[in-house]
């Protein structure tokens, strides 16, 4: 749409969006914006500066000149408020509604490309293009973050059940082969449900897809792993915890998932009591941090879990020997020194740590910390 200058209709349109319904302008970053608007009973600016926060009273006028200086933020607001009639038909299943409210909202500006998929699946038809973009969307988790956005972010279960039928609505659209992220998308909206054995059998089913890499079968080994633990299955837990570290220690030293993956069966093995499961964790994560050519914030990262680890089980003499390579490591470095500051710091806490809980504490294992 062209920034041609405004009918004056849509100031005033603008002016009730702000007034009676909550919309502002908004500019800049999360850090440091600016947000103009009306508030109890008068119009104000608001000045966030990475955490410092100025307001000051505007005056109709003040706000008036600024909608007719930024065409696109006047169309940005319209079509917004506009587009809360979709979000209200999709709450009542209105499919057709979603796609008027979303039509209606384009009249104001251009409609955006994740509404443009909205009104492809609730339309019911999806040209191949429109398919493309869907498993693209959907490969990311996307699709969840669409249908939330779409319904205001409404936590209840029976928004949960309503995005599951419209995940099932989107994968039939698509067709086969499913998506490898339908597994976890359909355990997010069985989350909102509240359906724990609905997230498990969500994840099961998706160590069964084909296409699973080593590290995606180990995540969803662990998020099994985690609901066995709420569903009070414990030696299946473990079981399934044990499935995710094997899996785990296979991964390339070089895989940034590899650390995720440890620090996370680390520690649920350490709520489970599960001292090899812990330890196996340990051997792992310090491979990683000797790796020849780890950037220095991955090797300090690794030795300080590392350490920590130990602590957790109770296992003083590694963690003394741990604590001692992780020192060394640190001399050796041939980075710069407020690159190993932190690091040095870390190396302080974990030492005051380990003579704390090495002298209050006999060996062997203690559980989480």
């Amino acid at each position: 749409m062209s920034e041609e200058p405004l009918d004056e209709s849509l100031i005033e349109l603008t002016m009730e969006a702000m007034r009676l319904r909550g919309a502002t302008l908004y500019s800049g970053g999360s850090r440091c914006h600016t947000t103009e608007g009306w508030r109890d009973g008068g119009w104000y600016r608001e000045v966030f500066d990475e955490g410092y926060v100025d307001v000051t009273l505007l005056t109709e006028a003040d706000i008036r000149r600024r909608l007719r200086a930024e065409p696109a933020n006047v169309r940005a607001i319209l079509y917004a408020d506009a587009r809360r009639a979709a979000v209200d038909a999709m709450l009542r299943d209105d499919l057709d509604g979603v796609v008027t409210g979303i039509r209606e909202a384009g009249k104001f500006a251009e409609i955006n490309a994740n509404d443009r998929l909205i009104l492809a699946i609730c339309r019911g038809t999806l040209e191949q293009d429109e398919k493309d973009m869907l498993r693209k969307e959907m490969a990311g988790h996307t699709l969840w973050h669409l249908f939330m956005n779409l319904t205001g972010w409404t936590r209840t279960p029976e928004n949960g059940r309503r995005g599951l039928a419209f995940l099932e609505r989107s994968l039939a659209l698509i067709g086969p082969p499913e998506p490898f992220c339908a597994a976890h998308q359909r355990a997010s909206f069985h989350g909102l449900i509240g359906d724990l054995e609905g997230e498990l059998a969500a994840f099961e089913r998706g160590l069964e897809h084909p296409d699973a890499t080593m590290a995606q079968r180990a995540d969803l080994h662990l998020s099994i792993a985690r609901r066995q633990v709420r569903l009070q299955a414990i030696e299946a837990a473990r079981g399934s915890l044990l499935e995710a570290i094997a899996l785990t220690e296979q991964l390339e030293l070089t895989d940034f998932s590899r650390r995720h993956s440890l620090e996370r069966c680390s520690t649920l093995a350490i709520e489970l009591g599960e001292v090899e499961g812990a330890r196996r964790c340990v051997h792992a994560l310090e491979a990683g941090a000797r790796r020849e050519g780890a950037p220095v914030y991955e090797w300090q990262a690794l030795w300080a879990l590392v350490v920590k680890t130990n602590l957790s089980i109770g296992d003083f003499t590694e963690a003394r020997r741990t604590l001692e390579a992780f020192r060394q490591a640190v001399e050796r470095s041939q980075a710069y020194a407020s690159e190993l500051s932190y690091a040095k710091q870390v190396i302080e806490g974990l030492e005051l740590q380990l003579a704390a809980q090495s002298s209050a504490v006999v060996p062997g294992f203690q559980g989480p910390l």
